[in-house]
Parts: structure tokens; C-alpha cells; sequence
């Protein structure tokens, strides 16, 4: 799988989002609960080659991060709402209800409503055709990633969240900041954006954490914005990476963080500290 949060960072991919739905809660009458089967984490796949990463939690929500390659420059694409399963076929929820299925794009596009998607279970995943709005037609593939890639079902710590990471957002912040064992984090960015917020092991026993960001006043480029969502911790060769998508509850603004593990130094043992 492609190291995906990071390179978006390193390559200077500050991208701002419109909008994922929040916390990864379950939605309520038309809600996706039909779809919890699916649950998992996927290599979003077109035409056999990977183009992001997908999670469908124990609530039947979708939470996918996708690269579009086709410009100039890569950019985050979004798709995240609900999903049914009906026996063996696999739909999106109508993008007007309350966890619909949508796709979006960078700003200032605003959100672009997801006008279907239908597939079919195949497997331990399922394949799709994603139609956008009046932009164009995807045939997706969501192939399951092996436990040694992504152990989804090993439950979150609140150890390993507890470090230092250095990460950018998609609203346009670099922070250096260090969650603390609770999951708590307050962080001033180099622009003088003051955030906190915290993220934390959903209560589900699985590998996903609960994001959230508050950001303070100007100079933020999002002044007041409360942003919840999810975050997961990647590991590839040796290196920690942090990836998460969150919104604000009104589902029309979102924001990404990218980043990687920058571990404090080691504290000296105190006779060495005493020497100094």
C-alpha cells in the first residue's frame, strides 16, 4: 500500500476539504446499520491499482481517503457516509440523509453529493461504481488488508496515541504537538493557530481513534472550528504515521491531518541531569 499520509505532507499537499461526517456516529432511522458486516479496513483499488485507504466501522459508515493523481498535482479526495447491505449487494445512503454517502473534493468546490453508488460483495470486500455529480464514474474496488498490514481488529491504546507527532492539516497549520496519556493536546502552530483537542481509542475494541480539534481565533485560517472525526496510527518501515478525517457537525467542512512520529528525546538518568 502507498504511504499515504505522510508523502501527501512531505510533497506540501495542503489541501482544504469539504466535508466528511463527524465522530463516526450511527446515523438514525435510514442509518446503515444493515452494512456492520462490512466492517474492516480496505486498499481502495481502481483498475487494480491502489488509490487510497478505506475503513468501514462497526457502525456501517464509510471513512475513505482517496489521491487523485490525474492533475498536476496529487490532491485528497474524500468519500465517507453510510453504507447497506442487502444480501449480497452494497449501496450508498441517498447523500441528503443524515449519513449520506458523499464525495468531496477540494475547496472552494463546496461538498458534491454522491448521486449513487451499487455493487456487489465479493469476498472478504465488495466492488462499486461511484457516480459523482455531474463529474464523472469510478468502478471501485474495496479490497480487504491483511491483519499484518493493519491489525483493525487489535484494539487502540491510549500509549501508543501518547507521543509526539509532527503533522500538517489541511486548513493549512504544521504542528508540532504531544498527546498526552488522556488523549489530550493543546498546540500553538508556527502561524500562531492555537489548538486543542484530543484523540482517543473508540470504544468499539478496534484500531481507530476519535478525533477532535477545536481551533481558536484568528490567525487560524478556520477560525472556531470544531472538527470531529477519526484517526488511525499506520506503521510502515519502522515509521509511525498518523492519518485522520474530521468535520464540523454540519457535515459541510472538513479537514485532514497527515503526519509522522517525532519521539521526544530521552529524559537523562538524574545523575547525569545532576552533572549538567
Amino acid at each position: 500500500m502507498r504511504r499515504l499520509p505522510w508523502n501527501l505532507a512531505a510533497a506540501g499537499l495542503l489541501l482544504t476539504l469539504s466535508a466528511c461526517g463527524g465522530g463516526g456516529g450511527g446515523g438514525g432511522d435510514d442509518g446503515p446499520a444493515s452494512a456492520t458486516s462490512l466492517q474492516g479496513v480496505y486498499d481502495v483499488q481502481e483498475s487494480n491499482v491502489s488509490q487510497g485507504l478505506a475503513f468501514v466501522l462497526e457502525d456501517g459508515l464509510l471513512w475513505a481517503l482517496l489521491i487523485d493523481e490525474s492533475g498536476e498535482t496529487p490532491r485528497v479526495e474524500l468519500l465517507q457516509g453510510g453504507l447497506t447491505l442487502d444480501g449480497s449487494a452494497v449501496a450508498g445512503l441517498p447523500s441528503e440523509a443524515d449519513q449520506g454517502l458523499r464525495y468531496f473534493a477540494p475547496a472552494p468546490a463546496g461538498p458534491t453529493r454522491v448521486s449513487a453508488f451499487t455493487g456487489l460483495r465479493v469476498g472478504g470486500g465488495f466492488n462499486g461504481t461511484l457516480s459523482i455529480t455531474a463529474l464523472r464514474e469510478d468502478a471501485l474496488s474495496f479490497v480487504p488488508v491483511p491483519n499484518s498490514v493493519f491489525p483493525y481488529r487489535t484494539a487502540a491504546t491510549a500509549t501508543a496515541m501518547a507521543t509526539r507527532w509532527d503533522a500538517v492539516l489541511t486548513t493549512g497549520e504544521s504542528l508540532l504537538f504531544t498527546v498526552a496519556v488522556d488523549g489530550s493536546f493543546e498546540v500553538e502552530s508556527p502561524s500562531g493557530c492555537a489548538i486543542s483537542g484530543s484523540l482517543v481509542p473508540r470504544a468499539n475494541g478496534r484500531n481507530v481513534y476519535n478525533a477532535t480539534f477545536n481551533f481558536g481565533p484568528v490567525p487560524c485560517q478556520t477560525p472556531g472550528l470544531v472538527a470531529r472525526g477519526i484517526a488511525v496510527i499506520q506503521t510502515e518501515d519502522g515509521q509511525r504515521l498518523l492519518l485522520g478525517g474530521m468535520t464540523r457537525a454540519e457535515r459541510d467542512f472538513a479537514v485532514v491531518l497527515s503526519g509522522f512520529e517525532f519521539p521526544l528525546p530521552p529524559a537523562l538518568p538524574a545523575s547525569a541531569a545532576a552533572a549538567r
